[in-house]
C-alpha cells in the first residue's frame, strides 16, 4: 500500500514539473506585446448560443427515448397481470417521463427567466 502512495506521488510530482517545464518554454518565446489568439473549439459566440444548441439538441434526443421509455412502460403495464406494483411502478414510468420531457420543452421559458431576472440580454 505504502509502495503505491509513493509512485501515485512520484507521478503526480513528475507531471507538475513536466507542465512547468512546458509553461516556462512556452513563455520563453513570447513578449508582452504578442497577443496569442486561441481559436473557438464551438464556434458559438457566445455563451446563449451555447446554450440555445444545448437546448435544439437535447430537445431532438429526448423526443425519442421519451416516446421508447413510455412504449416499455406500457409494455410492462400490459404485460403486469395481476401485479398491482409491477402496474404501480410502470405508471411511475411514465410520469417521470412525460414530466421529464415537460420540463425539457420548459427549458427555454427558463433560461428567459432566469435571463430577464439576471438583466442579461
Amino acid at each position: 500500500m505504502m509502495k503505491s502512495i509513493k509512485n501515485f506521488w512520484k507521478y503526480i510530482t513528475g507531471l507538475i514539473l513536466g507542465w512547468l517545464v512546458d509553461f516556462l518554454v512556452l513563455a520563453e518565446g513570447t513578449s508582452s506585446t504578442e497577443t496569442i489568439e486561441i481559436p473557438n473549439p464551438l464556434g458559438y459566440e457566445t455563451f446563449t448560443d451555447l446554450l440555445a444548441a444545448i437546448l435544439k439538441w437535447l430537445t431532438i434526443v429526448s423526443a425519442p427515448i421519451t416516446a421508447v421509455v413510455i412504449i416499455f412502460a406500457g409494455f410492462k403495464m400490459i404485460t403486469a397481470g395481476d401485479k398491482e406494483e409491477t402496474r404501480k411502478e410502470a405508471k411511475k414510468t411514465i410520469t417521470y417521463a412525460v414530466v421529464g420531457y415537460i420540463i425539457i420543452l420548459l427549458s427555454w421559458s427558463i433560461v428567459l427567466v432566469i435571463k430577464d431576472f439576471l438583466g442579461v440580454d
